[in-house]
């Protein structure tokens, strides 16, 4: 239990930390839910949000794992719509945290691109 009020801790720290990048990406958020809607400005501000602040990208990807995880349960259930909704909200979620990753190891000075060499 501890692990994970650590890790709330750290994902709400720069968040508190950093009031101007904060309220940019909440700004970005409210300029593109006017133009696009919710769904599509929540995603993208959540893009920006995990680059300005420098959060790990492997948040984004956990969630999409249960997403994906949570598929055959509404398919079991006949709730098909939902199954595939929740597929969609997973690849979204694994494209934005795949970009992220590459963005990470691109800007990680210790990374010389060499998957199989330990650090």
């Amino acid at each position: 239990m501890d692990s994970v009020k650590e890790y709330l801790i750290k994902f709400i720290f720069p968040i508190t930390s950093h009031p101007y990048k904060t309220l940019a990406v909440v700004f970005i958020f409210a300029l593109l839910e006017w133009f696009w809607g919710f769904e599509a400005s929540f995603f993208i501000t959540l893009f920006f949000l995990f680059l300005l602040l420098k959060l790990e990208s492997r948040i984004l990807i956990f969630f999409a794992l249960l997403f994906l995880l949570s598929c055959p349960f509404f398919l079991f259930a006949n709730d098909t719509s939902q199954a595939e909704q929740m597929a969609v909200y997973a690849y979204y979620l694994l494209f934005i945290g795949t970009v992220l990753a590459l963005v990470e190891s691109h800007n990680d000075p210790n990374s010389d691109g060499d998957p199989n060499k330990d650090s």
